[in-house]
């Protein structure tokens, strides 16, 4: 994921091309919506990055000549990625 969207415009400002960025004295802004939905969280989503995290994780850990992860390991992961993808959501105002 990119860095997230700290600044998003309320109300309207002067249009900043044709990606839904506005330009104001402080910064660029985009639209609210656009925002919330950059840190909306999707189940869905965040397990299939949390899986490809994970097997990229595994591989590094066998290429270097340790041990993949246990089934609790995985477990853990799983719960820690979601957890933080669920509070990321909420800082973002999606919740």
């Amino acid at each position: 994921m990119s860095a997230p969207i700290k600044q998003y415009a309320l109300g309207s400002i002067h249009t900043f091309g044709d990606q839904g960025m506005f330009e104001c004295e402080d910064g660029d802004y985009v639209l609210h919506a656009d925002h919330l939905a950059s840190h909306q969280y999707v189940e869905e989503k965040e397990r299939g990055l949390c899986a490809d995290a994970m097997r990229t994780q595994n591989e590094q850990l066998e290429n270097n000549g340790f041990q993949p992860l246990t089934l609790r390991q995985e477990h853990a992961f799983v719960a820690g990625w979601i957890r933080c993808a669920k509070s990321r959501a909420k800082a973002a105002g999606c919740e």
